[in-house]
């Protein structure tokens, strides 16, 4: 498999991730496969596909993903929880202040047994994700992590 077949791949199962959500709107809410490297993030794959999103860099250390790679496991959080990631590290999804992101969930993706990569829905919602919203996001993660590691 050569990679413009992994990326297609790729992009599907995030297309199929976002839908599966299952969210009374997907206005405002965008899902990422975001590779981190040791100084920066890059969003390899956005959906839905925006060009302010596709390829959108940032350093390593304002990189919510990064959190989730040094954990080694999910992590969910929102503008209100205790660890003030999203308060300290939050990105704007647009151009106002009310499109910071309020949501974030994110889970580790594995290239030959190294977590390099993650697979995150975040939003500018305040939004309740569910233990089968977490278990959606587990499960593409891991189809992610076969399709990435067989190609």
């Amino acid at each position: 498999m050569d990679n413009t077949d992994t990326k297609k791949h790729v992009d599907e199962l995030c297309q199929f991730f976002w839908q599966g959500m299952t969210l009374s709107s997907h206005i405002d809410s965008y899902v990422a496969f975001n590779v981190v490297t040791s100084s920066e993030q890059v969003s390899v794959i956005s959906y839905p596909h925006t060009e302010s999103m596709d390829y959108l860099s940032c350093s390593r250390d304002e990189s919510i993903c990064a959190h989730v790679i040094e954990r080694g496991s999910m992590l969910a959080t929102s503008i209100f929880s205790s660890d003030g990631l999203l308060s300290d590290y939050a990105e704007y999804v647009g151009s106002e202040p009310s499109d910071m992101i309020r949501t974030y969930v994110g889970e580790t993706i594995k290239f030959n047994s190294q977590i390099v990569a993650t697979l995150c829905f975040f939003s500018s919602l305040d939004i309740m994700l569910t233990k089968e919203h977490k278990g959606l996001l587990a499960k593409a993660a891991r189809l992610i992590e076969n399709v990435v590691n067989c190609s």
